[in-house]
């Protein structure tokens, strides 16, 4: 993995309800992926294995009096507390942080609304908190109010002002932009960036960050073999359906029914897939549909190895009627069957 990215997955963060064995299922999944840091809540720490790798797993925690102390005695080395600007620091906040630091815990403040903070702000909070022992600012657009320009701008602004701090970035996918705004916080120079996989708790989807870097980014990131399926079961384990057309790992992404695609795809797949399918263990398709031509059915003739058939037209008026009627793009069964009954 690049040296210069650590990815700090965020799929377990709401998993304190899971069972032992789901969370173990889990990680031992993980283990495939290219994460450095999972953040999770304490009460999973019983499944967790803390002994052979706790530089894996930070705790997420209130800000709280006490519970670095805890978080220690269960054998984590960093720790993830969250808080509010607009809301007020609770008045023990410098208490805490001296805590963790007596603890030998590495502490990061997730800042939820820092979209929302000003530089006079920071200007005010940040040296106490420094001085307390604050050793990472985890930058948060929870209100999702950030687009890619603007948010560049506020991560150069804290890395300025502020580089004795490491700087995260935690993106909201409320409105569909955490992708791009991770993207936008690497440009700013941000190196730890939240993610989980297929977009759990609303943050920005691994899968989709990962490729983003490595197609623009020019990073020399390896993908796991078979991601998508892996990315799916993951997110069946947490009772998360995975819609087919699911960006980079939903099964149907690189199925093409019409005919001005296919033609494309069968000159130059390029012109319509940003990466080859077995780049992420999936595979092409042609699918027929209400939106197929001759040349759609010419290749799927030609995948199925069978002649192409002379009453073209009549077989593509059936086709498109079954799809409309079924809503869906036709099987190899039912294509099979029309053509028997066009040829009998």
């Amino acid at each position: 993995m690049a040296q210069d990215v650590l990815f700090i997955d965020q799929t377990l963060r709401e998993a304190a309800s899971l069972g032992p064995a789901a969370v173990r299922a889990i990680l031992k999944e993980m283990k495939h992926l290219q994460i450095s840091l999972l953040d999770v809540p304490m009460a999973l720490n019983k499944s967790l294995p803390l002994r052979t790798q706790p530089e894996f797993f930070r705790a997420v925690l209130p800000l709280e009096q006490g519970a670095a102390t805890e978080a220690a005695q269960q054998g984590f080395r960093q720790v993830l507390f969250s808080c509010s600007l607009q809301q007020g620091l609770p008045a023990h906040t410098v208490e805490v942080l001296h805590e963790a630091k007596m603890q030998k815990l590495r502490a990061t403040l997730l800042v939820e609304d820092a979209s929302l903070a000003s530089g006079l702000l920071w200007q005010a909070v940040l040296p106490m908190l420094c001085a307390a022992g604050l050793e990472g600012l985890a930058f948060k657009d929870s209100s999702a109010i950030l687009q890619p320009l603007r948010l560049q701008e506020h991560l150069d602004l804290l890395q300025q002002q502020w580089p004795q701090l490491t700087l995260e970035f935690h993106a909201s996918n409320q409105k569909q932009l955490a992708t791009a705004n991770v993207w936008a916080a690497w440009q700013a120079g941000v190196r730890r960036l939240a993610v989980s996989i297929g977009g759990k708790n609303n943050s920005a989807p691994w899968e989709e960050v990962l490729l983003l870097l490595r197609q623009m980014g020019e990073l020399e990131l390896s993908v796991p073999a078979n991601m998508a399926q892996r990315s799916r079961w993951l997110l069946q384990l947490l009772g998360e359906e995975v819609a087919p057309n699911k960006a980079v790992i939903g099964e149907n992404i690189f199925a093409h029914e019409s005919g001005l695609h296919v033609a494309g795809v069968a000159k130059d797949a390029s012109l319509y897939e940003a990466f080859p399918p077995e780049l992420v263990g999936l595979e092409r398709k042609i699918v027929l549909g209400k939106h197929s031509g001759t040349t759609s059915l010419r290749v799927k003739f030609k995948e199925l190895g069978l002649p192409f058939p002379s009453r073209a037209e009549a077989l593509l008026i059936k086709i498109r009627a079954l799809a409309v009627a079924r809503k869906r793009a036709i099987s190899d069964e039912e294509l099979l069957s029309l053509w028997r009954e066009e040829t009998a």
